[in-house]
């Protein structure tokens, strides 16, 4: 899976982890804290209106 997004109905905590191939997570306004994790290839976070804590593992921090 390369992208996510266009859920609308998901809301509160999104955890992402291990996910080599995703490239972009955009538009889930409903979600207010994001943590990602060994995801190389992430580079797009966009869309989330209601966002409030973001976290980024070590490895995501380049």
């Amino acid at each position: 899976m390369k992208v996510v997004e266009d859920l609308p109905y998901i809301s509160g905590h999104l955890i992402i982890h291990t996910c080599g191939s995703l490239q972009r997570v955009s538009n889930l306004p409903q979600v207010k804290c994001l943590y990602a994790s060994s995801c190389p290839s992430l580079r797009t976070v966009e869309k989330f209106y209601n966002l409030q804590q973001l976290g980024l593992s070590e490895d995501m921090q380049d």
